[in-house]
């Protein structure tokens, strides 16, 4: 009866496709942790690119305005200004014969 029991332990184990298939479940889930640590260290690393970009546009941007404020204001130069001066009418004196005016009645 012991030599039975035995045998019948053995029989009743995994078979060889049994075996293989947990093996190949086992080697694909490997590749799958494998593959999202690697999508996942890329990401990390684009990241990082990223944001030294990111630092490195604003130190310029930051640098830009700090050298366009230090310049000293510069005004145009001045053209030196010439005046042009008309000449004044003189009043017309008032013509005698001319019935438009003020003098009306």
């Amino acid at each position: 009866l012991l030599v039975g029991g035995m045998f019948a332990l053995v029989a009743c184990g995994p078979s060889a496709e049994e075996k293989a298939a947990a093996e190949k479940a086992t080697l694909d889930s490997i590749a799958m942790v494998e593959e999202m640590a690697a999508m996942q260290a890329q990401m990390e690393a684009d990241s990082i690119q990223a944001a030294m970009e990111a630092q490195k546009t604003a130190v310029e941007d930051s640098m830009r305005q700090a050298m366009e404020s230090a310049k000293p204001a510069t005004k145009p130069a001045s053209k030196p200004k010439t005046t042009t001066t008309t000449p004044k009418e003189e009043p017309k004196p008032a013509n005698p014969f001319d019935k438009s005016g003020a003098d009306k009645k």
